[in-house]
């Protein structure tokens, strides 16, 4: 019984990416592109979008042929919906929306630029609230479906200037716990992976727009791209509410959830040398 049990658990596992269409946001590089990647592994139908077309299309040629190219900006909500519109044409459903597409902002609160704040926030939450609007009543009419928010470390645990990115994962946060519980009778489940450092040109990237107090942060427990997607996808296969990346990242949530003074004194002592 216990084996058959087993069985049947690794057959839904496979069943949850195997032969499903996917769309992946911010799929040109850094962890977007590791994902399309690995679920392209698993079988996958995968539907690459973000601004940069040449970049997709080298991501495309390294599938297996089973990906779509439909470049976007996620400030646009007439490319994201134009991405569901030809996810639908050329495969007739939509199954799997990762908003893996993302930007990065670091300065103080008392002085990060609002203009380069709100660019973040229409791209990490307005853009993500986008494309699940446009996915969602397909999945509805579906049955099912399953969304895949790509927040941070930072969505649970803010550090000094980098809050305002911070902020905008704990709003994703936020979307994504009210989401779940508001399309669950619709067969629609919704996983938030948290990764911690990941060595990517993620922070090269990002806005710089106010003062720091450190010229470069800690990178605790770097992980690759390729691992972050490998346990992201295993997630997706888990149907799995919430994942955590990195033991250090468990255990600075738990700090801060338990003992979230000693959490302060700890990153007041790192940021103020």
């Amino acid at each position: 019984m216990a084996t058959q049990t087993l069985k049947w658990q690794a057959l839904c596992m496979v069943e949850r990416i195997a032969n499903r269409v996917a769309i992946v946001t911010g799929a040109s590089r850094g962890i977007g592109r590791a994902l399309a990647i690995e679920l392209d592994r698993r079988g996958a139908h995968v539907v690459l979008a973000a601004r940069d077309e040449g970049a997709l299309h080298g991501v495309a040629s390294e599938l297996s042929g089973r990906g779509l190219v439909v470049p976007a900006d996620m400030t646009s909500s007439d490319d994201i919906q134009r991405v569901v519109d030809c996810t639908l044409k050329q495969y007739q459903r939509v199954e799997l929306l990762v908003n893996n597409a993302g930007v990065g902002i670091t300065g103080v609160v008392s002085d990060v630029d609002l203009d380069s704040l709100r660019h973040v926030f229409e791209v990490n939450v307005f853009g993500a609230v986008a494309a699940i609007q446009a996915c969602v009543p397909h999945m509805r009419s579906q049955g099912y479906g399953h969304i895949v928010n790509i927040s941070s470390i930072l969505g649970k645990i803010a550090v000094p200037q980098t809050a305002g990115y911070a902020s905008s994962k704990w709003a994703l946060q936020a979307l994504s716990d009210g989401l779940r519980v508001e399309e669950a009778p619709n067969g629609i489940t919704v996983t938030v992976a948290c990764p911690g450092s990941t060595d990517t040109d993620f922070r090269s990237n990002e806005l710089k727009a106010g003062s720091t107090l450190l010229k470069e942060r800690p990178r605790p427990q770097l992980q690759t791209a390729e691992h972050a997607a490998e346990l992201i996808c295993d997630a997706i296969a888990r149907g799995k509410r919430e994942v955590l990346l990195t033991a250090f990242s468990k255990i600075l949530c738990a700090v801060g959830q338990n003992t979230p003074r000693i959490l302060d004194l700890a990153l007041s002592r790192t940021y103020h040398k």
